[in-house]
């Protein structure tokens, strides 16, 4: 399954996060901060808020 969550850098963002990749699910992540913990995840996306504003304001 496929799960997309918000304010995965930190608190409920976070532990969902670990819980989902847990039960090996593909999760993608929201965050306007990195966290490096999440990184070590093979089944983790992280979509930083910062360059998502960045390909809005190209058109």
């Amino acid at each position: 399954m496929k799960i997309l969550i918000t304010g995965t850098s930190s608190g409920i963002g976070y532990g969902l996060a670990l819980k989902y990749l847990e039960h090996k699910h593909d999760v993608y992540g929201i965050s306007r901060h990195h966290n490096e913990k999440l990184d070590e995840h093979k089944k983790f996306r992280l979509l930083l808020t910062k360059h998502l504003a960045c390909l809005q304001n190209k058109g």
